[in-house]
């Protein structure tokens, strides 16, 4: 049941450890979308199961079920006794997710529309319960665009702030801007008895909060989520993307489904080179082979700021049948035909001699 993942840094490699951060995440169109992030705790979409940790959070973009499929799964394997997991997802979709996660128990576990009577027992193999409804498992959440949500993480002293922002798909969508609240001692009182001015002083007088941006995840989205949120690429330096399409075959496939396509995306890359841009939800209509080699030409992405999330083992066995098919071939002259080792990422922060 646990997917194949792609793992990457969100902070440059020269940030220190303690704010290290990183993603760990399953993504393409139709299939399945869902990222882990281990040192905050938090889940962003459940299409595919990408670790074996119960998320403190769980973040939902929308509903469609390459987003939110594996969500039954998830809550079945959370233990009895764990607290409820907060869910946050479109307000729209509350009611509805709620009685997916009913009928879906009553699918795996009653005897049919009139049995009741849920059954008590856990599985010895999968760990996973069934004695506690599955709604039950959760707090669902309903945010809008334009909330700003306050998340305790267990064991991390500072909460994660998390300001909601729209989407533009078929149905109701979000995306999370994510940034870490961080309060310290203000730098006249540095090297003084901070016990004995607690005593003397308010909190807030020897205390200062500041937000320190994280990422943005943005959910299923056109190209007019950078008009309407164009602060998204003032204040974060990591943006987890959407990019459907690639090709000029596909740009009215784009437009009909509501999804990014490259050409939307790359003026918004090519104008922002301090922006790091992680691309999720590729359409199965490629490869990942092909989505790697897609960005590799300079032109393309000529600052480097792309990361296309796919698995680098995927990769070099796609480009290994590749060369074993082109070598029973005569005559076999291309670009692709003269690499003697698969491609891999040329992004800033996967070669990183220039980058930052």
């Amino acid at each position: 049941m646990q997917a194949e993942t792609s793992t990457v840094s969100l902070t440059p490699h020269t940030a220190p450890s303690h704010q290290a951060l990183t993603l760990v995440g399953r993504s393409w169109a139709g299939d399945g979308t869902s990222c882990f992030v281990p040192e905050l705790h938090c889940l962003w979409d459940c299409g595919a199961v990408v670790t074996p940790r119960t998320p403190h959070a769980i973040f939902i973009t929308h509903t469609h079920a390459d987003h939110v499929q594996m969500l039954p799964y998830l809550l079945h394997r959370a233990t009895v006794t764990d607290q409820p997991i907060p869910l946050y997802l479109p307000a729209a979709f509350v009611s509805r997710l709620r009685d997916y996660l009913h009928a879906h128990q009553h699918l795996v576990q009653s005897g049919g529309d009139d049995d009741d009577n849920d059954t008590d027992y856990t599985d010895t193999d999968t760990k996973m319960s069934y004695s506690r409804p599955l709604y039950e498992r959760c707090t669902l959440v309903p945010v809008q665009p334009g909330d700003e949500l306050t998340v305790r993480i267990p064991a991390r002293r500072d909460p994660l702030l998390v300001r909601v922002v729209a989407c533009h798909h078929r149905i109701d969508c979000v995306g999370y801007s994510c940034w870490e609240q961080q309060t310290t001692l203000r730098p006249e009182y540095r090297g003084q008895d901070v016990a004995a001015l607690r005593k003397q002083m308010a909190a807030d007088a020897l205390f200062r909060t500041t937000r320190r941006p994280l990422f943005c995840f943005l959910g299923d989205t056109t190209h007019r989520v950078w008009t309407q949120h164009a602060e998204l690429l003032q204040q974060h330096h990591v943006i987890v993307v959407e990019c459907t399409f690639l090709d000029d075959a596909t740009v009215n496939k784009a437009v009909a489904t509501r999804h990014m396509h490259w050409k939307e995306l790359q003026p918004i890359v090519n104008a922002h080179p301090n922006v790091w841009f992680v691309l999720l939800h590729g359409s199965l209509r490629y490869s990942s082979l092909q989505r790697l080699r897609f960005f590799q030409p300079p032109d393309v992405c000529p600052h480097r700021n792309v990361h296309v999330l796919v698995r680098p083992e995927d990769v070099a066995r796609e480009w290994q049948r590749e060369r074993d098919k082109n070598a029973n071939k005569t005559n076999v002259r291309s670009e692709e035909a003269e690499e003697l080792a698969p491609p891999t990422c040329q992004c800033v922060r996967c070669q990183p001699s220039t980058g930052v």
